[in-house]
């Protein structure tokens, strides 16, 4: 993966050094808000829950049920930016979740920031309605 293959507004985040220490830094609050805006962008209809950790986050993905369909539910989540600096682009998780508090959900499936959309909407086509 190149700095190209990055959707513009995270490209800045490319290969940036972090800052570190006991409280989370600026920085990475700029780069996890522009994360999340993105993921909003390219999952629409769906809500993005993000739990925001010391350098790294994971979100709960909802596909809201209507009637008889009930919520379906989808788990994301990046490495420490500080310790893995291409992760958050090139190999994030994205498992199968059967609730919203469900943190050892489906087996672990990867992909890249570009194939997120993807990878979402197939595992939610694999939740039984």
């Amino acid at each position: 993966m190149t700095k190209e293959d990055i959707p513009e507004k995270l490209r800045p985040w490319w290969g940036y050094e972090f800052s570190s220490g006991g409280t989370t830094g600026p920085d990475y609050k700029q780069f996890e808000n522009a994360y999340a805006r993105y993921l909003r962008k390219i999952l629409p209809g769906y809500k993005v829950d993000m739990h925001r950790n010391h350098y790294e986050f994971s979100a709960v993905i909802k596909k809201p049920g209507n009637g008889a369909v009930r919520d379906k539910f989808v788990y994301l989540a990046i490495s420490d930016v500080r310790f893995f600096p291409h992760r958050w682009a090139d190999n994030i998780l994205v498992r199968t979740m059967k609730h919203a508090k469900d943190w050892t959900g489906g087996p672990n499936t990867y992909c890249t920031i570009n194939g997120i959309a993807d990878r979402v909407n197939e595992l939610m086509g694999r939740i039984a309605a």
